[in-house]
């Protein structure tokens, strides 16, 4: 009697399978994604030894150095400001309002 109700109820047909389905899914993912991030780290594991980038101690950073070294290799004195050349239909794309259309009105 009390089977015969439970089987003809709606949660024990669909609500249970459905929640067994979504609980037994994310379990089988996590089982899955934890083996792929096993597989990775195994193959992310190298001796610091053999790295080519361990072998060469890298110098400490001075701001100060980087701005000196700047200076050598530009040549401020002989900047030239150049303007960049303009598409031949740039006129279709200013906005009206903005300061580009007011120099054109005049």
């Amino acid at each position: 009697m009390l089977f015969n109700k439970l089987a003809e109820s709606k949660f024990v047909n669909v609500g249970v399978p459905l929640i067994c389905l979504v609980v037994g899914g994310s379990f089988g993912v996590s089982l899955l994604v934890d083996e792929r991030i096993r597989l990775r780290d195994a193959r992310q594991t190298v001796d610091e030894d053999t790295l080519p980038s361990a072998k060469h101690k890298s110098r400490q950073f001075s701001l100060a150095e980087e701005l000196n070294r700047l200076r050598d290799h530009i040549d401020l004195n002989s900047y030239e400001n150049k303007p960049v050349p303009r598409p031949e239909n740039w006129e279709e794309y200013v906005l009206p309002g903005t300061a580009e259309s007011e120099d054109r009105k005049q």
